[in-house]
C-alpha cells in the first residue's frame, strides 16, 4: 500500500516521496508552509474541511472506513498525521471526487507545521490549550 511507504520515507525534500506510489498532480504546489502564529485551530479550521472533504471516504461507508478520521485520536492513529501530511502535500489526497479548495489545503498543511495542535476543550477530549499536538507548535512536518 502506497501509504505504509511514504510513512517509512524521510521528510527531506518530500521531491522523491512518490518514487514508487506515482507523481504528483502538475499543477500541485509542493511548497512546505511555516507554522503561522497564531497556528489553525483545530476545532474551527481543521476538523470542518477533514468532516467535509476526508470523512466521506475515511467514515462509515466510505472506502476507506477502516481508516476512520472522525476524531484528532482517530487521524493520530490511522492517518498517521505524517501520511496524511505527505499525502496532501503532493496531492494524493483527497482523491476525486472529493477536492480541497487551495485555502483549505494550504490551512492544512499549516496544521501540519505546526505538529497538529488541539485546541479542542478538555470535556471534548483535548488537553483545552493550542499547541499540545505530537511536539507542540512549531515549523515542520509531522513527526510520527
Amino acid at each position: 500500500m502506497c501509504g505504509a511507504r511514504l510513512a517509512a520515507l524521510p521528510v527531506l525534500g518530500l521531491g522523491c516521496v512518490l518514487a514508487a506510489c506515482g507523481s504528483p498532480a502538475k499543477s500541485c504546489p509542493q511548497e512546505i508552509p511555516p507554522c503561522p502564529s497564531p497556528a489553525p485551530s483545530l476545532v474551527n479550521e481543521v476538523n470542518p474541511i477533514i468532516q467535509s472533504v476526508c470523512v466521506p471516504c475515511h467514515g462509515p461507508g466510505g472506502i476507506e472506513a477502516n481508516r476512520p478520521y472522525l476524531t484528532y485520536e482517530d487521524m493520530a492513529t490511522n492517518g498517521p498525521f505524517l501520511t496524511m501530511y505527505q499525502q496532501v502535500l503532493v496531492c494524493l489526497m483527497p482523491q476525486a471526487p472529493q477536492q480541497l479548495t487551495t485555502s483549505q489545503r494550504q490551512r492544512l498543511l499549516e496544521w501540519f507545521a505546526c505538529r497538529e495542535p488541539d485546541d479542542r476543550a478538555p470535556a471534548d477530549g483535548g488537553p483545552g490549550d493550542a499547541g499540545s499536538g505530537d511536539d507542540g507548535p512549531g515549523d515542520g512536518p509531522p513527526s510520527d
